[in-house]
């Protein structure tokens, strides 16, 4: 073991049986190799933007946590997961995905915060409880949970309907209070936590890659013990990015030929194209 560190905590905020899960439970096993792991220390959760504090305070060493939360300690971050922005395509290499870490990491530079790794997170589905009549304002005025502000509010709101924040472990509470129609979520999350409530499910394309990162404080990127969790994740978690990618891909499959749930991919409008302020981009089939 490492004399430096006798325990190491790490957090993440989503249920245990999401699919990504396997990949932190990876990660972990290569570490403990080497130094004491504890996740969720004291089976404690910091949902969404809680981490941040629980990160910079020591409550935990590292945390994984929905990129979207980090723009409210560096704002410039949001351009980065704009409406059709990041893809499979943007990611799909080792060097493309050391380009974003490192494109994070110089934007969060004027804090004390930095990032690890980078976990794909998903390429957001909406849900609802009843199908939507796809013609005309489909979205006008529906509240939809989203599970951060800044750029899911400003996505959702540009589509027509009502963001509500719930983080995903605040979610069902939210759910069951009636306040919301559906969800903007991913087919991990949707297969976990939304299907029973919200089983018809809509694709829009590219329109919100949003990702999950390891966050870490700046001042010990460079421990020993720090550079093994990162290299554990990134081998376990940041590598791989295509096996995440076909997990969603059999969910969607599932979905489509399920009697119970219905799947439909779905092209912007125009008015939606303007009000989101870009538009899809072909980028062609994964090499």
């Amino acid at each position: 073991m490492l004399p430096s560190k006798k325990a190491i905590s790490i957090g993440y905020d989503f249920p245990s049986n999401h699919p990504r899960a396997r990949f932190l439970e990876k990660a972990v096993a290569l570490s403990q190799k080497s130094v004491d792991i504890v996740m969720n220390p004291h089976d404690r959760i910091f949902p969404g933007a809680d981490t941040i504090d629980a990160v910079r305070s020591g409550k935990l060493d590292f945390g994984w946590i929905n990129f979207a939360h980090l723009e409210q300690i560096a704002p410039d971050l949001a351009a980065m997961h704009a409406p059709f922005t990041l893809s499979d395509t943007t990611m799909h290499t080792t060097e493309q995905r050391q380009q974003y870490l490192a494109e994070v990491n110089s934007k969060l530079g004027g804090t004390d915060l930095c990032i690890a790794a980078v976990m794909r997170g998903a390429d957001q589905i909406i849900c609802t409880g009843r199908p939507i009549e796809l013609a005309g304002a489909r979205f006008s005025k529906l509240p939809l949970r989203v599970p951060g502000s800044g750029v899911y509010e400003n996505i959702i709101g540009a589509l027509g309907a009502k963001p509500i924040l719930a983080t995903i472990s605040t979610a069902l509470a939210l759910i069951e209070s009636g306040k919301v129609k559906g969800a903007i979520t991913s087919p991990g999350a949707w297969l976990t936590l939304f299907k029973v409530h919200y089983p018809h499910v809509y694709h829009m394309k590219g329109l919100m890659m949003i990702n999950y990162v390891l966050l870490s404080r700046r001042a010990d990127a460079d421990a020993e013990w720090a550079r093994l969790i990162k290299s554990a994740n990134t081998q376990c978690v940041t590598e791989n990015w295509d096996a995440m990618r076909m997990q969603d891909e059999e969910i969607l499959a599932a979905i489509k030929s399920s009697n119970e749930c219905t799947y439909q991919v779905i092209e912007p409008t125009d008015h939606e194209v303007r009000s989101l302020g870009s538009e899809p981009v072909n980028i062609g089939q994964l090499p």
